[in-house]
């Protein structure tokens, strides 16, 4: 009865045992899909001489080479039978390059479905020989396959990742991933992906050493059409303490800059330490470049020595939306159009000069929706001018006092919904939370935790908790104290006062206390007496 079965019948019997999936051929896993301990499907070729000849032209359609040793059999058979490499319609090489694999594809010429899992370089001179017919995409438009294509070179060298303020653990999070070799590695897969991934690339550089800053700066100056590229610079503190010759040579030929900072480590200090330094000339330079591209200036201190800054500068400033100033630097004086700065978001002043804060508070600043600054209690009238001027437009307010203040900043500033309160030599007064008219829109205060130079006491939260009259801020939710420590076990509960204040302001102002994780206090179980 077998006998009688046509040969196509066979084929179509034997077929799902010699088929390789489509997933498996293309698995790109770390461990090879094709490292198995079965029976070798080999064995159905062994079944009669019918078998072997039906079987061996689909046993060869798929070839799968793992080893030198299976590279160089393939090749002894392909050289004594010329006809089966005809057979041949994909081949998956993780192993055995050399000699025999020149000979393989040249003895199969009709490869059409290549993978190649190892470092393609040793089988360069043998490709010509090949001419694969799957081209991902290839129906689609050129416009539509750069579009794929560039999403996947994007998720592939993590721009999405990158296009943001990074911080020094994100750099050495990068850097361990080795990003960078990534990026460098797909752009030689084809001039396409060259072409594509180039924009990436220089878009959103990082720079692990200053050696390989002084390498982008060399790219700029040879290319100078790249620096059109570039998107955001993340400035650390060793390229511009050490080479602010190449810090200048790069901002001079970034015309559409968008963001420029140093990268901090993380913390959410209103005054950070991981600051860099970028010298007046540079500064100048980088507004006069970038100025009306520049979105972001944050984290580096202009260093004006005993030059002054112009004060027109600010005006070059067409889209910043997020700008931190760090200089003590004297600003000429300068009468302001209505257009300075119009685009801002989000200001943070961590030092600042009279000079400038004189510029500043006069402008109209109409997109301001948060605020960040650091003062001395000597600045408290300057400071309430500008509240008085700009406070109704503040949705987010972080405050650090270089000693006590007064300021009435929820009647200055009603429409805040949350608000950092950092003194920087006491602890929180009762008297900040004072206001003359419902609050209604506040719902959280951050009292970040104290600077070495005091030590909040407990004494001082009783005082705090006991005067603390929060019956004007009908929307407010959380109170998060970073010195806040809950207890973990029974004896802490009746010595940490901490548990106690949480349950007493929930009671009596629906205002739930949370530490620095912005975990809240779960009340236990208790012995009624």
């Amino acid at each position: 009865m077998a006998d009688k079965l046509p040969d196509e019948l066979i084929k179509e019997i034997l077929s799902p045992f010699l088929r390789v999936p489509e997933g498996m051929f293309a698995d790109m896993g770390s461990e090879s899909v094709f490292c198995r301990f079965e029976i070798s499907t080999l064995t159905i070729l062994l079944v009669c001489k019918r078998w072997l000849r039906v079987a061996t032209p689909l046993l060869y359609e798929v070839v799968i080479l793992r080893s030198k040793a299976q590279a160089h059999a393939l090749a002894g058979v392909l050289k004594a039978n010329k006809a089966f490499g005809a057979f041949i319609k994909k081949l998956r090489v993780e192993g055995g390059y050399g000699a025999p694999m020149h000979q393989i594809i040249t003895a199969a010429p009709n490869i059409k479905d290549l993978n190649i899992t190892p470092e393609p370089e040793p089988l360069a001179p043998s490709l010509g020989f090949l001419d694969p017919s799957y081209i991902p995409f290839a129906s689609a438009s050129d416009a539509v396959q750069d579009q794929i294509w560039t999403r996947i070179l994007s998720f592939a060298m993590q721009i999405e990742f990158r296009d943001r303020e990074l911080s020094e653990v994100d750099i050495g999070t990068l850097h361990k991933a080795h990003t960078g070799k990534t990026s460098v590695a797909l752009m030689r897969v084809s001039k396409m992906f060259h072409r594509l991934s180039l924009p990436l690339l220089y878009g959103y550089p990082i720079f692990y050493t200053i050696y390989s800053f002084q390498a982008f700066a060399a790219s700029l100056v040879a290319n100078p059409s790249l620096g059109s590229l570039v998107r955001s610079l993340p400035a650390r503190t060793s390229h511009l303490g050490h080479d602010t010759r190449n810090m200048q040579v790069v901002l001079s030929r970034t015309p559409p800059l968008e963001r420029l900072y140093a990268p901090d480590y993380g913390t959410s200090r209103l005054i950070c330490l991981s600051r860099a330094f970028l010298d007046i000339h540079t500064f100048v330079m980088l507004v006069e470049k970038a100025g009306s591209t520049l979105v972001t200036f944050r984290n580096l201190e202009v260093s004006c020595d005993y030059h002054e800054l112009p004060g027109t500068i600010f005006g070059n400033f067409k889209s910043l939306r997020s700008l931190e100033w760090m200089s003590r630097g004297r600003v000429s004086t300068a009468t302001p159009s209505s257009s300075w700065l119009s685009t801002l978001e989000t200001l943070k002043l961590s030092e600042f000069s009279h000079s400038f804060w004189k510029i500043i508070s006069v402008l109209e600043l109409p997109s301001l929706i948060c605020l960040e600054i650091a003062f001395s209690s000597h600045e408290e009238i300057e400071i309430k001018e500008f509240f008085s001027v700009h406070g109704s437009k503040l949705r987010d307010l972080k405050l650090r006092c270089y000693g006590p203040f007064k300021l009435a900043i929820f009647d200055l500033c009603p429409h805040l919904t949350s608000v950092t309160l950092h003194n920087f030599y006491q602890s929180p007064q009762s008297s900040v939370f004072q206001c003359e008219t419902d609050h209604k829109h506040l719902e959280k205060v951050i009292i970040p935790k104290s600077s070495g130079y005091s030590v909040l006491r407990d004494q001082e939260w009783a005082t705090l908790f006991a005067e603390l009259d929060l019956s004007m801020f009908s929307h407010l939710k959380e109170m998060q104290i970073d010195g806040c420590e809950w207890p973990t076990n029974e004896r802490g509960i009746s010595k940490n006062p901490w548990p106690r204040w949480a349950e007493e302001t929930k009671d009596k102002w629906n205002v739930t206390i949370t530490d620095g994780q912005g975990r809240a206090w779960k009340p236990r179980l208790k012995i009624r007496k």
